[in-house]
């Protein structure tokens, strides 16, 4: 192979090696459509995937909890609250973080349970029951549209957080410790976090924008413009 020829080829690669990392950028810089993407893997725990169907709830009620401090922070301009910068961190970042840490939590302890053959018992199975109209009550169809995820979706996502804060309880009462020990925050979770391994998909998650998925801001201003206009 002359001079020019293998030239030419380092210039080919390096063309398809551009075209390709600049593909990558902009697929990365592309948000993704929740309703969209239920089956990208969102979190690792241990050797178990969790997709975005399985983060759902937790995007719901974890959206659901601090738009209800945005409401009281700017009422006519909540989503500036999302974007806040507040206790050293993202209002924003914190929520998402919330939402990664409580379905690793939530996992974590479901798995145990199944390791302890653990069933939920008829008051239980009642409260369970009672949780889950709890939740439909407070979400709105176009909110269950923007989470893309069925009602046979969120009862299974529910019966395992059910079965997950069973074995919490269990966990907290054989341990002597407090309930709230054991909680995504508590100081005896975190040294049970520490045998296992979490990963997020960072890919993933810089792809969705925690308080945006649920809230939709350009419905409402669209509303109020229309409210206007009527004025």
């Amino acid at each position: 192979m002359n001079e020019r020829m293998k030239t030419t080829l380092v210039l080919l690669v390096l063309v398809i090696a551009t075209g390709l990392a600049a593909y990558k950028q902009q697929v990365q810089r592309t948000k993704l459509v929740y309703a969209d993407s239920l089956d990208m893997v969102a979190l690792t725990v241990d050797e178990e995937e969790l997709d975005l169907r399985d983060m759902a709830v937790y995007v719901a009620l974890q959206e659901k909890k601090v738009q209800q401090d945005a409401l009281v922070y700017n009422p006519d301009k909540p989503e500036s609250y999302w974007n806040a910068y507040t206790n050293q961190h993202f209002v924003r970042a914190v929520a998402e973080n919330a939402i990664k840490d409580m379905a690793a939590h939530d996992e974590i302890f479901y798995r145990m349970a199944l390791a302890q053959e653990l069933e939920l018992d008829e008051t239980e199975e009642a409260y369970l029951a009672n949780e889950i109209t709890d939740f439909f009550m407070d979400i709105s169809e176009e909110q269950i549209s923007r989470l893309g995820v069925t009602v046979e979706d969120i009862e299974v996502s529910m019966h395992k957080i059910a079965l997950a804060n069973k074995c919490q309880s269990i966990l907290s009462q054989v341990e002597n410790v407090a309930y709230e020990e054991y909680d995504y925050t508590g100081a005896a979770y975190e040294t049970l976090l520490a045998e296992h391994t979490v990963k997020a998909n960072k890919e993933v998650w810089s792809r969705i924008s925690v308080g945006s998925i649920t809230v939709n801001y350009k419905k409402r201003v669209v509303a109020e413009d229309n409210a206007t206009e009527m004025e």
